[in-house]
């Protein structure tokens, strides 16, 4: 099974996308050990300490969320992530970062950055459009039904 942290940057405060997150945190855990951290917002230039970091050990694969980053169609979102679980000995991270961003030294560390779209979306928005992204990429390794091609 694989293994996922999911890092957050600060609390969810919307009550309906905390409802689409538990949604697919149910809908994941046949098909992950998926585990979500909630860690503080700071702005970056205040940042001594990474907490992303800190939770980041030398054999995770540490993957940014960022409107830079990769894109991918489900089918090959699902095809790429099998690969990178398959070659990773330790978890793959996930983190959403906060409006402030990411350091030099998180984007340095980074395996991998991925994009969810070219748009703009609210932090806490992302979150639940990553969730149910991760379960139907996962979905779509197990030949279940939830992805219609």
């Amino acid at each position: 099974m694989i293994r996922v942290d999911f890092l957050v940057i600060g609390k969810t405060k919307e009550k309906w996308i905390q409802t689409g997150i538990d949604k697919y945190l149910k809908r994941l855990k046949p098909y992950a050990n998926l585990t979500l951290k909630e860690l503080p917002d700071q702005a970056v230039d205040k940042r001594k300490d990474s907490k992303i970091l800190q939770a980041v050990s030398s054999r995770d694969l540490l993957i940014l969320l960022d409107e830079k980053g990769l894109e991918f169609a489900s089918v090959e979102g699902a095809k790429w992530l099998e690969k990178k679980a398959h070659h990773c000995s330790g978890k793959l991270i996930f983190v959403v970062g906060s409006a402030y961003g990411f350091t030099e030294e998180e984007y340095s560390r980074a395996n991998h950055t991925l994009s969810l779209s070219k748009m703009t979306f609210t932090h806490e928005m992302v979150r639940v459009f990553f969730l149910e992204q991760l379960y139907r990429m996962l979905s779509i390794q197990k030949g279940t039904p939830y992805h219609h091609v």
